[in-house]
């Protein structure tokens, strides 16, 4: 205990010399910059150690709560306990905050505390420190653009969007999920499943402010409201894209449920397909037929029905992505994919404009997801060799080539040239081509190795007909 006890007050000693280096550095600026400058430091560093700690080193937390603590849980939770004493003190000494943030800060510091004094339970406490810290370098973002002046813009309403998005998905969402494993769990210690539930409560107080915070922003954006605006504030686009992220994982479970005895993997490819079919129908409808072209008018305001179908594809992004980083199933290349795709949509949402062009990216990239999804289903049922194979194979080459990389290069082109969209629309359309285009090399090789194989093969195939037909037989002399 006297080492960690060292670990905690070499922490706090840190953060403090920290903030005094940051108040030497910006003498113009007030104590709370600096203060706020160490949270975001704080804020970035335990997100990612925290999530490597859940995520990679492990265990999981939602099936193996109580466990006992790993040294590297012990530093995490170490750093971050010197931090929160640090803030706990700068805010009673310059009374900036309210009682629902002392509270939360209270609550964190005790149960650290009790964890690292029993030796267990560290997984689940180093998951609300996720959970909870995940959402605080938006938040100081916030904070730093009101400051400079800057947060009525387009990356004040890029990062106000991504704040709520973030803290319904995961601190709300995923919090209930923990709250859940930890309280159904025999191992924790009832004292800290009260303190879970008393977390999960400040959240929930959060979440009021942050839905009236919401209203008002909505209110203000539009005093004399039409319908559409109406329906936007009474239903704001980040609880739209948490309820589609609900629908995709109800879904999920369903098809775990249906095909139990099939693995987990069965159930996500068939959520993928249906996301796969549905959003290419969609999209096809709004970019052929609703409107605008958006090879024509990039960067437009966006309608009402490509709103729906952003938000849509985000809930199942944002599922897959976690899905995928959960079971270690695919590459850094998908994963960029969908981390791009995100992050597109939640600005074109939070602009207020250039779905369309969005849409078209999403209309391209899912056109070929149903056939690369029928050629896995082929294989695991072992009819991938086979004439449907070839065609699903062949059909998949020649979508991926004409509309993603043919058809893409196109639309790049009107993006790029059209005055109207948003410089960082520009750069995430230049990211998603060049994605597609490593997506291509990996095809062609495929592609390749297959040809080679079926040129083998029927070369093998003539020369044992050829051999058939001759054999027995004498040369005419």
């Amino acid at each position: 205990m006297v080492p960690i006890v060292l670990e905690v007050t070499c922490s706090f000693v840190t953060w403090l010399c920290l903030y005094s280096c940051f108040c030497r550095w910006n003498r113009q600026r007030s104590y709370k910059w600096s203060c706020r400058l160490v949270t975001l430091l704080h804020g970035l560093l335990v997100t990612c150690l925290s999530g490597y700690v859940m995520f990679l080193d492990g265990p999981w937390p939602l099936t193996h709560a109580g466990s006992p603590n790993t040294p590297l849980q012990i530093h995490v939770l170490s750093l971050t306990l010197g931090y929160f004493i640090f803030d706990l003190g700068w805010c009673l000494y310059f009374q900036t905050e309210g009682d629902l943030m002392l509270l939360h800060h209270t609550l964190s510091i005790c149960g650290m505390i009790l964890v690292l004094g029993l030796g267990k339970s560290a997984t689940e406490v180093n998951a609300v420190v996720f959970v909870s810290e995940i959402t605080n370098p938006l938040l100081q973002t916030r904070w730093f653009l009101r400051e400079m002046g800057s947060y009525h813009t387009s990356l004040g309403k890029v990062v106000d969007f991504l704040f709520v998005l973030l803290f319904v998905v995961l601190r709300i969402g995923a919090g209930a999920w923990i709250m859940y494993g930890m309280v159904t769990s025999p191992k924790p210690n009832w004292l800290l499943k009260a303190g879970g539930l008393a977390m999960y409560v400040v959240s929930l107080g959060f979440m009021v402010e942050i839905c009236r915070f919401v209203r008002r922003k909505m209110w203000k954006k539009s005093p004399a409201l039409d319908s559409q605006s109406f329906q936007e504030m009474q239903f704001p686009l980040p609880l739209r894209a948490a309820c589609s992220l609900l629908g995709w994982f109800c879904l999920y479970k369903w098809f775990c449920h249906r095909y139990r005895h099939r693995n987990l993997e069965w159930s996500c490819r068939l959520v993928t397909l249906t996301h796969g079919i549905l959003a290419t129908c969609l999209s096809a409808y709004i970019g052929f037929i609703d409107g605008p072209w958006p090879l024509s008018h990039p960067g437009l305001p966006n309608t009402t029905l490509q709103v729906h179908g952003l938000c849509l594809s985000l809930g199942y992004f944002i599922f897959d992505l976690c899905w995928c980083v959960y079971f270690q199933t695919e590459g850094a290349l998908m994963l960029a994919h969908h981390l791009v795709s995100i992050v597109g949509i939640a600005a074109s949402l939070a602009l207020g404009e250039s779905a369309a062009d969005v849409n078209a990216v999403i209309f391209g990239s899912e056109i070929t997801n149903p056939l690369l999804q029928a050629r896995w289903f082929l294989k695991e049922l072992g009819r991938y060799h086979s004439f449907t194979g070839d065609l699903v194979d062949f059909l998949f080459v020649v979508l991926f080539t004409g509309v993603r990389i043919g058809v893409g290069a196109w639309l790049m082109y009107c993006e790029l040239a059209s005055p109207r969209p948003r410089w960082f629309i520009k750069l995430g359309g230049v990211v998603m081509y060049v994605v597609s285009w490593l997506f291509m090399v990996s095809i062609c090789r495929f592609a390749r190795r297959k040809s080679m194989r079926k040129y083998q093969a029927w070369r093998s195939r003539r020369s044992r007909e050829l051999g058939f037909k001759t054999n027995g037989h004498l040369k005419g002399h």
